[in-house]
């Protein structure tokens, strides 16, 4: 069975899910029906890991998916973003050490980036044609956004990065 070894190494630019500007983030691997997780790094958006798993894969042509999440008190834990591994070109033996973009992601309870959705909403609002709605209505969902911690309307763009090493350990069919 093939098998690799990923060393969780780090992050930079980290998106900020808390209301202080921070993040209490971790990594989760998926593989399968398995599930491997990192310790939680408190209030940083570039945290040092340093930590290894060994993972049996089902074949070398497989994905593993890679999510940051940060971790929250109350209520359920914000993705930081994603990525997905894969294989091809792996020496066994040989540490493929790279920097990967993070992908998606949510604001979770940063209120600066909910606040910053709203105005310009409301902004767009006071020049567009249609009156519908406006200011206050605008701000309305935005206290909404701040009390849940949640919107699925804010885009945001995520600069965040994982550093990991993969290491094919066993490629033998």
């Amino acid at each position: 069975m093939p098998t690799v070894n990923i060393a969780v190494k780090g992050a930079r630019n980290l998106l900020a899910a808390d209301a202080d500007g921070k993040s209490d983030p971790y990594v989760v691997i998926l593989c399968d029906q398995q599930k491997f997780k990192t310790k939680v790094v408190k209030s940083n958006l570039n945290p040092e890991w340093d930590e290894q798993f060994t993972i049996p894969l089902t074949t070398t042509g497989q994905r593993l998916k890679v999510e940051v999440f940060d971790k929250d008190k109350i209520g359920s834990d914000d993705s930081l973003g994603t990525v997905e591994l894969t294989f091809q070109g792996l020496t066994q033996g040989q540490e493929k050490d790279a920097w990967y973009i993070l992908e998606g992601g949510a604001v979770g309870e940063n209120a600066q980036a909910v606040a910053l959705h709203e105005a310009k909403g409301a902004i767009t609002g006071m020049f567009s044609k249609k009156k519908k709605g406006g200011v206050g209505k605008s701000l309305t969902s935005g206290a909404k956004t701040l009390a849940t911690g949640k919107s699925k309307d804010i885009k945001i763009k995520n600069k965040g990065e994982l550093h990991i090493g993969i290491t094919a350990v066993d490629f033998s069919s």
